[in-house]
């Protein structure tokens, strides 16, 4: 999981629309390490000069100034490596693991009073015959219990950890595998030893046996630590976990604890909430996705079945901007309102990307104040403004100033209309907001229950099973542009289908559309580094593709080898909600197939924009209810910031705060990756086998 910025929104981009288009250009990729040096620098001030709105078609692959002529560097020389990545290390519930040792929800029951019997369906009791859910209900987070460090996703956070963390961690595995062995266990046994034996070198070999880079891995605590990670104030609220030192380069990524049961969610028997007296309000932010109109539905119909009259129900318009915008009143959300708006796609309130980041310093992290210092890192309130970190940056004060002021205004607004339930569908970012609100509120003594429900077409909302939509998407990328980039491609002579989707983190969709296709020849993902030319490069593979069979299909997220279209001393520039602004990898990969191949005829195709507009099909539509009614339930039982999500196949509460650390991304070297390339044949485009993977992005059990 990497934190690479919070929200949904998305850059500009200039890819051709979804209507194919052809090139018969005989461009060519420019002068790589044997061009002369004044061309090369000449080119690379064109690079930074063009604006990130512009023609992006005529960005150019950044080169390497040195190595073989002709080879481009490798995009893991390039990453850039001050981004932390969060992981989280979840062990597996045993009978013997105590109820309470569960990941905690925040609540407003204290302001909130006495609880009293639900009235849902009260007026027709004979509707709702099913049982209630118990706040001592529990999930496990993790259900695998791994053999070896070796297994697939078992080799997260045991390279490099600190003398002590390492020997604590030592201590504690060898006195289970004595137990174990005690016990006869042998199989415990081997693995706690392994384990050790493992975690004994100062740097260890990530991945599988495949991979041969080595990460740099920091601990927030020791494994043997019985508190969490995460620590929560007197309020039950989470922080942000941060490095307390920018300039330390202890490592890249580091490992949080959870703890291994989740709440679940449901209806409760008892509720905190008379309804007549509440007032509800639902928002969407960030990207219109399938589903967003089947959870306002729910949600509607949900808090009108426990007795909330319909006049009380609000929608906000165009996202937080309906807050403050005269001009986008609240709308009533009566039956007729929205009685089958399930059957269209996007959302009937409207959304925006109005809302400001918090500012992140160097490491990546939120920073904030009011921090508790545990283990070199620092858990820091997620409501307060601070710029402690931003090392006298005005534009992140600016930042983090636009930040408070949006949450002042919306706290007004939520206490000056009296919202005492407050619903944000939406992604990252929307959910990072909803987590500072319900803090806001419960700073303030408001008796307002804030509520999420995570929203990504990515499908990179950490812990969840998968977000609603996905599915959604997933499906129209599947039947529609890659089946017909296959039969574009079949159909030319030297055709290459060429089909980018949506993936700026995360490269879920485009693995999973390219193993439900069954057409794909090559699937690039931000997660895994590749190189475009070279022997093993992917412009080689292609060329030896069409040799092969005269075609060739590639599905590329949106984000991947965006380090080989920005210098490496160019930052990437990010926008307002702190999502990096992306250069246009289709532009380039075309760019660079007709370069290789000049008489190829490449077919590109852009669908993104197109596949998340559509209706929710049935899947989603099931899913999208179930997270609408949980998300009110969660209110009336006083829950607030937190997300409701569907964790090994049940539905749980979840803290927004904790959630929204950083985001789900794809393993390179775990099982679903792994699987797409068996099936397909696709070898790691690296020509030196000394690049560093990207971490595992699973949960390991110690």
């Amino acid at each position: 999981f990497t934190q690479q910025g919070q929200g949904d929104v998305r850059g500009s981009s200039n890819a051709p629309s979804a209507s194919s288009s052809s090139s018969n250009s005989n461009s060519t990729v420019p002068a790589t390490d044997g061009g002369s040096s004044s061309s090369t620098q000449q080119q690379s001030k064109r690079d930074k000069a063009q604006p990130v709105g512009g023609e992006v078609a005529a960005v150019p692959l950044v080169t390497s100034s040195s190595g073989a002529a002709g080879t481009h560097r490798a995009a893991a020389t390039i990453r850039r490596q001050h981004e932390k990545q969060v992981l989280f290390v979840i062990p597996p519930a045993t009978l013997e693991t105590p109820i309470s040792d569960v990941l905690v929800c925040p609540t407003m029951r204290d302001l909130l009073g006495e609880p009293r019997p639900t009235t849902m369906f009260k007026d027709h009791p004979d509707i709702w015959e099913g049982r209630f859910s118990s706040d001592d209900d529990r999930v496990t987070l993790n259900v695998m219990d791994f053999a070896s460090p070796s297994s697939t996703g078992a080799n997260i956070c045991l390279p490099d950890l600190h003398a002590d963390e390492m020997s604590a961690l030592g201590v504690t595995l060898a006195a289970k595998a004595a137990t174990a062995a005690a016990a006869g266990d042998s199989r415990a046994s081997q693995q706690q030893t392994s384990a050790v034996e493992g975690g004994s070198s100062s740097s260890i070999s990530g991945g599988s046996s495949s991979s041969s880079g080595s990460w740099n891995v920091t601990c927030a605590s020791t494994a043997a630590a019985d508190d969490e990670t995460l620590n929560r104030d007197d309020d039950g609220f989470y922080g942000n976990i941060n490095n307390s030192n920018d300039d330390d380069d202890d490592g890249n990524v580091v490992c949080v604890r959870l703890p291994p049961y989740a709440m679940r969610a449901g209806p409760r028997e008892q509720i905190y909430y008379d309804p007549a007296t509440v007032t509800a309000a639902i928002v969407t932010t960030g990207n219109i996705c399938p589903g967003m109109n089947d959870v306002i539905e729910a949600m509607a119909k949900r808090l009108v079945d426990y007795g909330v009259p319909e006049d009380q129900v609000l929608g906000i318009r165009y996202g937080t901007r309906g807050f403050t915008a005269k001009d986008a009143k609240p709308v009533v959300l009566t039956r007729p309102k929205i009685d089958g708006i399930h059957l269209t796609g996007g959302t009937i309130l409207g959304t925006s990307y109005d809302h400001h980041r918090v500012h992140r310093h160097a490491s990546g992290y939120i920073s904030a104040s009011d921090g508790h210092s545990s283990n070199g890192y620092t858990t820091t309130s997620s409501y307060e403004e601070s710029t402690a970190h931003n090392g006298g940056n005005s534009g992140a004060a600016a930042d983090d100033q636009q930040s408070s002021d949006e949450l002042e205004a919306i706290l007004h607004k939520l206490e000056f209309w009296r919202i005492n339930h407050f619903f944000v569908i939406g992604g990252q970012g929307g959910n990072q907001l909803a987590a500072q609100l319900a803090e806001g509120c419960k700073q303030r003594k408001v008796p307002c229950c804030i509520v999420g429900v995570p929203k990504s077409v990515d499908n990179d909302v950490m812990l969840v099973d998968k977000t609603f939509g996905f599915d959604t998407v997933v499906q129209e990328v599947v039947q529609r542009p890659l089946l017909a980039a296959k039969t574009e491609a079949a159909s030319a002579r030297k055709g290459v289908g060429l089909v980018k989707v949506f993936g700026r983190r995360s490269g879920w969709i485009a693995l999973q559309a390219s193993l439900a296709s069954g057409v794909v020849d090559v699937c690039l993902i931000p997660e895994e580094p590749f190189e475009m030319q070279g022997p093993a490069g992917v412009l080689e593979y292609i060329k030896a593709l069409i040799e092969k069979k005269g075609h060739a299909v590639l599905c590329v997220a949106e984000g991947a080898g965006q380090d080989l279209l920005y210098p490496e001393d160019e930052p990437i520039p990010v926008d307002d909600a702190g999502n990096p602004l992306l250069r246009d990898i289709g532009a380039a990969l075309k760019k660079g197939i007709k370069a290789v191949i000049p008489d190829a005829d490449v077919k590109y195709i852009d669908p993104t924009y197109m596949v998340q507009a559509v209706p929710s099909n049935s899947q989603d539509h099931i899913y999208c209810r179930i997270l609408g009614f949980h998300a009110v339930d969660a209110a009336f039982a006083g829950y607030t910031g937190v997300m409701v999500g569907q964790v090994n196949g049940h539905f749980v509460l979840l803290p927004s705060a904790v959630v929204t650390q950083s985001a789900r991304r794809v393993d390179p070297s775990g099982k679903s990756w792994n699987r797409l390339r068996a099936a397909i044949g696709q070898p790691r485009f690296q020509n030196s086998k000394t690049v560093d993977m990207p971490v595992s992005a699973a949960s390991q059990a110690y």
